[in-house]
């Protein structure tokens, strides 16, 4: 562990503030198999009707399905619609 991670994991114990919060950890919300909200990404990667794939801090997250549409996106949160086959996670190992 480095120092900042060192020092974010302390600043987390005391302030008792959500792991996703101070890590900038992705956050997803699976509503039912119609829509998706994912906080904390970095960039879209891919989007079609049926896939949609978002790198975020701890890899790729790929939402499958059809009918999906971006409702909003904004610098950090992503919320996606339609109906959801499969949430794939591809962890980079961080």
């Amino acid at each position: 562990m480095d120092k900042g991670e060192f020092f974010k994991s302390i600043f987390e114990e005391i302030t008792d503030f959500p792991q996703d919060v101070v890590m900038n950890l992705p956050h997803l919300v699976v509503v039912g198999n119609l829509e998706i909200d994912l906080e904390n990404f970095d960039s879209l990667l891919e989007y079609t009707s049926e896939k949609i794939r978002v790198g975020t801090g701890m890899g790729i997250v790929m939402f499958s399905g059809s009918n999906l549409e971006i409702k909003m996106i904004s610098q950090n949160e992503i919320i996606i619609m339609g109906r959801i086959k499969s949430i794939e996670l591809g962890l980079s190992g961080r």
